[in-house]
């Protein structure tokens, strides 16, 4: 099986069988970007204050976004064994 198969299916049974690790890991960089653009945008303190619940969108977004990230890392650390 190819490397870019392999990450294909590592993906989508990533999301399928660990989707609350994908949930925080991608959660973890949407608040990261989140967090840059209010820091410049200035309502920084407004986005703090209500964001405690997750949307239905975070909960879609977030293993969406983690995903291609861990197969990025997935497919650089089995390259390096090869």
């Amino acid at each position: 099986m190819s490397l870019e198969r392999g990450a294909i299916k590592y993906a989508i049974k990533s999301i399928i069988y660990n989707y609350s690790a994908m949930y925080v890991f991608g959660g973890f960089f949407v608040t990261l970007y989140t967090l840059g653009s209010n820091i410049v945008d200035g309502n920084f303190i407004e986005i703090i204050i209500g964001n405690y619940v997750p949307s239905l969108k975070s909960i879609i977004l977030n293993p969406v976004v983690g995903s291609p990230i861990v197969v990025a890392n997935w497919y650089r650390s089995i390259k390096k064994r090869q």
